[in-house]
């Protein structure tokens, strides 16, 4: 039995490496779309700190296998270090391969279509995803946790390897990166819904005790080094009598989020996501070989599960996050109406598909040169704020351990020539990191100005302040609430008159 498993796993391996090609050619389109976030250069967030310290920190949310990782991608255990753009390459890579998997899973027929192909690039293109993309340091690990929750489908006909492969995989995401636990779930509702509407009731079955077998085993598993952390995000498991509450509360607002970050003057990708769904639920009926009626119904239903679904185990935790960057199971619910839309050889399924395509495109290249955009702003008020502020510090004001007590306020706003495209892309104003105003990041991003500070406590409640430049652009304070004690506020001047999420 152990010789037909390796045999079946090496074979199954064979033929994905037959399909290089097909991977080389979704690779040029992630690159395609990518192109301006590469040129960008952009340090997204937790960047800022790692490109100067070269830390590592991804155990604090149990991310054990992003450790080991970035480790061997380092070459070390002490020194993160900076790789990008062959991070983001990786990242594409594993998406790129995560994309020929998807296609073959849903319809192995549509590998020999140029359309379908193109469009399996849609879950890694998912204007959500783009957050993901944009951390040059945690892209390859999540990217990662998006393969491994695909990879175990190319066992899905071998139930014992199918088993192992998903409990060592669905590991892997979860001590990678979470927010694809919904990756999974939904690929598995979905191809018991197709046995079901084929009327092939016994796989269906035994789908679902495979798919219950591995995640109840991953479960029993990663509870024993699962530790839950309540920050920003509480992983605390939602207590079972709140249960209910709590998926209404979670799913009415991951609802919402959605419908906010589209409902702009622009909603094309709104109306591209109902056209897929309509086309899904037509085509499925159609092709079902149960009742017209009841398919029809377990249609739109399946529809509307497998989107509640892509949410992930963030359903059931106490205070989910709503960043983008969690939405990774949307991409591909996305991703999966897009490929099991397509007709192959019908003009007007190929018209709709690449336009959805060339929207995704066009928006990730939108969105790099915007982070392009942010960065010059913010690399132009950064200077002209510490030119200013040179004028007031010296080594006197410095702290024993070489900091200087700064304290941030306002906002800086983003770049005037982007400012308005929240109107027609609410999202944008999500994905776009200001790191200058009252954030954890900006005290960061000043290190990487050689100015180390700290917020002091004793200076949050000093009153006295002396002005020491008021500018277009900011304002410099100072005040000495205890003696050989200096502290300085920074006021940003929104001048765009723009507010985001960060």
């Amino acid at each position: 039995m152990q010789a037909r498993i390796d045999f079946i796993f090496t074979a199954k391996i064979r033929q994905l490496l037959k399909l290089k090609y097909k991977i080389l050619f979704v690779f040029c389109i992630y690159i395609i779309g990518t192109l301006a976030l590469i040129l960008a250069n952009f340090n997204y967030i937790d960047d800022i700190h790692r490109i100067l310290y070269g830390t590592f920190a991804f155990s604090w949310w149990n991310r054990h296998t992003s450790t080991i990782m970035a480790s061997i991608l380092s070459l070390n255990t002490e020194y993160f270090l900076a790789t990008f753009p062959y991070s983001l390459l990786i990242s594409i890579f594993l998406l790129s391969v995560s994309s020929i998997i998807l296609l073959k899973i849903i319809d192995n027929k549509l590998l020999d279509s140029k359309i379908a192909l193109i469009a399996s690039a849609s879950i890694g293109l998912s204007p959500y995803y783009l957050e993901n993309l944009s951390y040059k340091f945690d892209a390859p690990f999540m990217a990662l946790s998006v393969f491994a929750s695909i990879f175990p489908f190319l066992f899905i006909k071998y139930k014992k390897i199918f088993i192992l492969t998903s409990i060592i995989s669905l590991l892997i995401m979860l001590t990678s990166y979470q927010a694809s636990s919904g990756i999974y779930i939904i690929i598995a509702t979905f191809l018991v819904f197709q046995k079901i509407i084929k009327n092939d009731k016994k796989e269906a079955f035994r789908i679902i005790i495979m798919f219950c077998i591995s995640y109840l085993a991953v479960g029993i598993l990663y509870l024993m080094i699962y530790k839950p952390e309540a920050t920003y995000a509480n992983t605390n498991i939602i207590p079972l009598k709140y249960l209910l509450i709590g998926l209404d509360k979670h799913i009415t607002n991951y609802i919402y989020t959605i419908y906010s970050d589209w409902g702009g003057a622009n909603r094309v990708y709104l109306h591209f996501i109902f056209g897929f769904a309509l086309i899904f639920v037509v085509k499925s009926t159609l092709n079902a070989k149960i009742n017209k009626i009841a398919a029809l119904f377990f249609s739109i239903a399946i529809v509307i599960i497998l989107f509640i679904l892509s949410f992930g185990l963030y359903l059931i935790i106490v205070t989910p996050t709503f960043t983008p960057r969690s939405f990774i199971g949307f991409g591909v619910f996305i991703g999966i109406l897009c490929i099991y839309s397509i007709y192959k050889g019908k003009i007007l399924s190929n018209i709709i598909t690449i336009m959805f395509m060339h929207f995704l495109i066009v928006f990730a290249n939108y969105y790099g040169q915007s982070l392009k955009a942010q960065s010059d702003y913010q690399t132009f008020r950064f200077t002209i704020m510490l030119n200013d502020l040179g004028k007031f510090i010296n080594t006197s004001h410095m702290e024993t351990n070489s900091t200087f007590n700064i304290n941030i306020l306002g906002h800086s706003g983003v770049n005037p020539v982007i400012a308005k495209s929240k109107i027609h892309y609410p999202l944008i104003d999500r994905l776009i990191p200001n790191l200058q105003h009252e954030w954890d990041w900006s005290v960061a991003a000043f290190d990487n100005y050689g100015v180390s500070t700290k917020v002091n406590e004793v200076c949050k409640d000093a009153t006295n302040k002396t002005m020491l430049i008021d500018t277009y652009f900011h304002t410099i304070e100072s005040s000495t609430p205890k003696p050989n004690q200096t502290c300085f506020f920074i006021t940003y001047k929104n001048i765009t008159d723009y507010k985001s999420n960060f």
